[in-house]
């Protein structure tokens, strides 16, 4: 999760994305229970959406970042990363935000068919919705939202919720009053049920007839958000106020936290195992580190905290575990605090951090309303399961192994290349179609269709779609006449073609 030190990167940071099921508001009507079958066995991946290309946004966004971790003792603790500069002969970029890098190249979290992506790999590895880190109205992070709520309309059943990065608002406002910083987050509030729940009940989390919200926390302090809380809603005749659910790290990991926060938020969720252990000489790198034994002590006491308070506090209606492959924050230089690493890999027993964690919940007798899984997609801290040029496809499956046993469904691992077999595809038919006197409208067609053969988990007919378009593309490419053209930079003949977004 990001947490900016400057409001000047705000509009880049584009949150993450969570998981979770339900909550409770205490001051508002009384959540309406559900039987509790029908709101356990999900799985949840928090999404972000602050990294860009040039050919879609005309900035890099979060690929590039230039910041110091400030409460760190590491080796290094300036980085400054260059999305622009590239290898020799073009192929990677040398210097990217991110420890691990992607499979795919770089992409646009804002792009509609990157966004239709994400939802079609989330399905076909069991993930049941996203939750996107989101800031506020103004914010970019509302303008994913909106376009990612259009994608997902296709895909039902499918969630977009909220993960509400309240930090982000707060840093903004750091000049204005506490009264303004209520103000604007209970106007935002009430935007999101004008504009999102109203308007998406069906792809909303939801407990009953109340949207689940997401909160992240050290933004708010506990006195403004009970403020909040006190203040009426505009509410739709169909739907009742929201119910909060808190992330463990900043609501819940110490008592006096806890003490602050049980009687405001219905529930906790796991995140990236945070675990302040020092790191030898061996690894000057980092400040902390976890080993994978850590991970699974974390997700413990994850358990022990949401168990308990489900079954002690009045309020409290469930709690949340998590699952996180790894992390090493150098690539966002740990927000401004400390560099912390947490390996993917036993070295030893070969077990990955991933399969430990979900091996605990699988075993637990206290079994969590849903799994959150941060992230799938952020690469500045390096906890994506996308397909990485190192491992490719291994957190993907390793997922869908997992989801199909804690779902008690088939396993059917067809399906976990085809997504990104189609974006490969998609993105080349849209370079095709700036091509003069080139017609793929067919292969748009069938695109279409494979995309819907995905979701729906037919992989055979969808794999047999892509061969013909593959086809389809090899008598395109009969057609074509390529000309290289070597220019030496930098020059006058080089210039930007897609104006910056901000």
């Amino acid at each position: 999760m990001m947490s900016w030190s400057h409001g000047l990167y705000s509009l880049l940071a584009l949150p993450l994305l969570l998981v979770i099921y339900l909550v409770f508001q205490p001051d508002h009507q009384p959540l309406q229970q559900k039987p509790m079958q029908q709101r356990r066995n999900k799985v949840f991946a928090d999404l972000t959406s602050n990294k860009f290309t040039r050919e879609s946004d005309g900035t890099y966004g979060m690929w590039s970042y230039h910041g110091i971790a400030h409460e760190s003792h590491a080796d290094q603790t300036e980085f400054i990363y260059n999305a622009d500069l590239l290898s020799h002969d073009g192929s990677i970029h040398t210097s990217i935000t991110s420890a691990v890098y992607p499979l795919m190249g770089l992409t646009s979290d804002m792009d509609p068919v990157y966004q239709e992506y994400l939802i079609l790999q989330a399905k076909a590895v069991g993930i049941d919705g996203f939750i996107l880190e989101w800031g506020y109205r103004e914010h970019q992070s509302n303008v994913a939202l909106l376009s990612l709520l259009q994608v997902a309309k296709k895909y039902k059943p499918f969630n977009i919720g909220i993960n509400w990065c309240d930090h982000w608002l707060t840093v903004d406002m750091k000049n204005k009053s506490s009264e303004q910083i209520v103000e604007k987050f209970h106007a935002d509030l009430q935007y999101l049920y004008d504009s999102i729940f109203n308007t998406h009940s069906d792809l909303t989390p939801m407990y009953g007839s109340h949207p689940i919200i997401f909160l992240f926390g050290d933004g708010l302090s506990a006195t403004q958000f009970s403020d909040i809380l006190s203040r009426p809603l505009h509410l739709p005749d169909d739907l009742s106020t929201p119910i909060w659910i808190g992330s463990y790290l900043n609501f819940a990991s110490t008592s006096e936290r806890w003490s602050e926060w049980k009687d405001l938020i219905n529930g906790t969720y796991g995140w990236v195992p945070n675990v302040r252990r020092p790191t030898p000489p061996s690894m000057s790198q980092w400040d902390y580190y976890s080993t994978t034994e850590d991970t699974v002590a974390y997700q413990q006491n994850v358990t022990n905290h949401g168990s308990n308070c489900v079954s002690e506090v009045a309020g409290c209606v469930m709690w949340c575990g998590s699952v996180s492959p790894g992390m090493d924050n150098r690539g966002c230089a740990g927000w401004g605090r400390e560099l912390r690493y947490v390996p993917r890999h036993n070295l030893t027993t070969h077990k990955s951090s991933n399969d430990l964690q979900w091996e605990f919940y699988l075993a637990s007798k206290k079994q969590p309303d849903v799994i959150v899984l941060p992230t799938i997609n952020d690469f500045p801290e390096a906890t994506t399961i996308l397909p990485l040029k190192n491992s490719t496809f291994t957190a993907l499956y390793s997922t869908l192994n997992h989801t199909s046993s804690w779902k008690n469904v088939s396993l059917d691992m067809r399906g976990v290349t085809l997504p990104m077999q189609w974006f490969t595809d998609y993105k080349k038919a849209e370079f095709y179609n700036m091509t003069d006197k080139l017609n793929v409208s067919n292969i748009f067609h069938l695109l279409e269709s494979v995309a819907v053969l995905i979701g729906h988990q037919d992989y055979v007919q969808a794999n047999n779609t892509l061969q013909i378009i593959r086809q389809g593309f090899s008598k395109l490419e009969r057609k074509l006449t390529v000309n290289t053209i070597n220019i030496t930079g930098p020059s006058k003949e080089l210039y930007g073609t897609v104006p910056p977004v901000f």
